[in-house]
């Protein structure tokens, strides 16, 4: 197995000192590609199950950083997941309204 050397802290590192809020571009930079990323695992059928700003490493490469979607110990292929939550709460019902 090969893993890559991230030279950079993880997002609650990163968050915690920060100084200021993230402006809405920092935002955008650090979540657009974690949300692709989370989009590709989906569309490969795996579901993190364990995502948080610790397991998001921050790689620097300049000035810039980017964001690392890491520690998928608790990940499931889709297949694998249960129609029902922890709490019995069966998903296939669920619906999300948006107003």
């Amino acid at each position: 197995m090969f893993q890559e050397w991230i030279n950079g802290p993880d997002l609650k590192q990163y968050l915690i000192k920060g100084k200021e809020l993230l402006s809405l571009a920092e935002m955008w930079c650090l979540f657009g590609p974690i949300l692709d990323g989370l989009a590709y695992a989906h569309d490969a059928g795996v579901v993190h199950r364990d995502l948080k700003p610790g397991n998001i490493l921050l790689a620097r490469h300049g000035e810039e950083m980017q964001p690392k979607i890491s520690d998928f110990g608790i990940a499931k292929f889709l297949n694998d997941v249960e129609d029902k939550t922890s709490t019995g709460y069966d998903t296939r019902d669920l619906q999300i309204h948006f107003t």
